[in-house]
């Protein structure tokens, strides 16, 4: 319940933040699903490929991804599009993939044979 109410609350600020900027539309878009990639991408990557992370993770990385475009939008005049778009992407997998949930040893055992 927690997530669905974070997702709602980052595409609500993702809406406002846009509206607020005076740049042109085309730079609105990019801004917009930089924002909402970096939020949400490596959550939908590491669910196709099995992660089993935990849900404060799922939460950290969704904010912690939004943030730091948002952050590097508002802080730079012209952020390069590296820094903007692929760093808060990364960080966002690293903390999905590496905030994990443990899983029993009789489980571990059974999925190596």
């Amino acid at each position: 319940m927690i997530s669905r109410i974070v997702i709602v609350l980052l595409c609500l600020a993702s809406v406002w933040i846009t509206l607020q900027l005076p740049d042109s539309i085309f730079d609105r878009v990019v801004f917009a699903w930089s924002a909402l990639g970096s939020a949400f991408g490596p959550l939908v990557i590491g669910r196709a490929l099995g992660a089993r992370t935990r849900q404060e993770a799922v939460l950290a990385a969704m904010i912690i991804g939004f943030s730091i475009t948002v952050g590097v939008h508002f802080t730079m005049a012209a952020p390069p599009p590296l820094l903007e778009r692929v760093v808060p992407f990364l960080v966002g997998l690293i903390i999905v993939f590496g905030v994990t949930e443990k899983r029993p040893v009789h489980l571990q055992t059974e999925a190596a044979e």
